[in-house]
């Protein structure tokens, strides 16, 4: 993993969701986010900063992320570690609250690391959910932190940005496997074997 200071800043979902809501302090990074946690349908201009929170109840209920304007609501469950589980609640709670709330569009976005252990038990969450509440209107976004490196890289904030770049590089470390290099003696000691 490169050095970098956020490097020692996150140790669980909550301290990396609080870092995500700090980086959308910067609005071109806020962009980004709002635009991949809603498909391409919102940006920062329709999405302030006030209007991002973290840990606030819903109801019975705590998702890690919510955007909430007039229009818009958004709720995020934010897992970084692939052993960590749904608790019994999630998403159900939240999509209830989604559901009853006025606002024209709503989003669930699930963002998870590339190799997420417990996606099985999601999809059949999600798939009862979808049993019980046809005329739902609510849009799921199913991401994971590689996603958020790529729109990172491909908007270029990545290289504008350090906070952008250490971010994006802290998200690698912990996702993207190291190759592993060999020599061309090895090479030809294995090739001999």
């Amino acid at each position: 993993m490169q050095m970098n200071v956020l490097r020692y800043l996150p140790s669980d979902e909550n301290a990396v969701t609080t870092l995500l809501r700090a980086l959308c302090a910067l609005k071109p990074i806020r962009e980004a986010v709002v635009r991949l946690f809603t498909q391409g349908n919102f940006g920062a201009d329709d999405v302030e900063f006030e209007a991002i929170s973290t840990q606030v109840g819903i109801g019975g209920a705590i998702p890690d992320m919510c955007f909430h304007t007039d229009t818009l609501r958004v709720a995020v469950e934010i897992k970084v570690f692939d052993w960590r589980g749904l608790t019994p609640n999630q998403p159900q709670s939240y999509l209830r609250w989604l559901m009853s709330q006025p606002a024209d569009q709503k989003f669930f976005v699930f963002l998870v690391p590339p190799q997420y252990a417990h996606r099985q038990e999601y999809e059949r969450r999600k798939a009862i959910f979808y049993a019980e509440n046809p005329n739902h209107g609510i849009h799921f976004v199913e991401i994971t932190w590689l996603d958020v490196c790529a729109v990172l890289g491909e908007t270029g904030l990545s290289t504008i940005s350090v906070y952008a770049r250490d971010f994006k590089n802290l998200l690698e470390g912990w996702y993207v496997g190291t190759p592993i290099s060999f020599t061309l003696d090895e090479l030809r000691e294995i090739y001999h074997v």
